[in-house]
């Protein structure tokens, strides 16, 4: 009796849970779906905003071509009117295109002066001390992916880090070269600040993907599911469905 009724009470727990998780489920889709209609509105009025721009650089450029044309035509009736027909085909006109070759000339020398002082860097001249490994080579490193577990891959990671003695720009380097699918997913939409931070960077990959807890605790907290004060709602979404599949799978 005591066992049908306690089976009766799991099948009542699970149930709730069942029920509690697709409510959970449509509200998260519903924000989802909502987000993604603004997304969509503002990459349509950045590719208006793009075609403006560049119609109005058209314009502008056209414009400016064209007052040119008109300025120098204008400069050289003035003048032809101005001076008796032989001193203009002898003289003016000479100087006039004498004066266009020095523009040009003139032109020519700017650019190539502004190339000359520009100090190409070239491989060779670029400092490689901080990609450079005394002794041996490190071994290729496993991808992350985020659907494995984050700790065992980070207590490697690190392990390999000491053993070649590299720094923390090299850590972050090598981090972010590992990362795949989800976990690369969530490092292009953390800030600047904790991209090129070695330390934080592991620090919230350990929050999103090295908590792993048992299913009895993932049941509690999926009463009072929270949004994290940095985290993107399709984030937020993904996180508690993985708690649920977890809690689900091993009851």
């Amino acid at each position: 009796m005591e066992a049908v009724q306690k089976s009766q009470e799991l099948e009542e727990s699970f149930y709730q849970l069942k029920t509690e998780r697709e409510m959970l489920m449509n509200k998260v889709e519903e924000q989802a779906r909502l987000i993604d209609n603004d997304r969509e509105k503002i990459k349509s009025q950045q590719k208006e905003l793009e075609v403006k721009d560049q119609q109005h650089a058209t314009k502008v450029q056209k414009l400016e071509e064209d007052y040119k044309t008109k300025t120098f035509s204008k400069l050289v009736e003035t003048t032809g009117n101005l001076a008796p027909d032989n001193v203009y085909k002898s003289k003016i006109i000479p100087k006039v295109d004498a004066d266009k070759t020095a523009v040009k000339i003139a032109e020519n020398k700017s650019s190539v002066s502004t190339v000359k002082s520009t100090p190409k860097t070239t491989l060779d001249e670029r400092p490689i001390s901080r990609y450079r490994n005394e002794g041996p080579i490190a071994p290729k490193l496993a991808t992350f992916d985020g659907k494995s577990e984050w700790k065992p891959y980070y207590l490697q990671f690190i392990h390999i880090a000491n053993k070649y003695n590299w720094d923390t720009q090299q850590k972050l380097d090598k981090l972010i070269d590992c990362l795949r699918e989800k976990a690369l997913k969530f490092f292009s939409t953390r800030p600047l600040s904790i991209q090129t931070d070695f330390k934080l960077l592991a620090d919230k990959l350990n929050q999103r993907f090295g908590n792993k807890d048992l299913p009895y605790t993932i049941r509690r907290q999926l009463q009072d599911v929270r949004q994290n004060g940095d985290e993107m709602i399709d984030e937020f979404a993904e996180r508690e469905q993985e708690k649920a599949t977890y809690c689900y799978r091993h009851p």
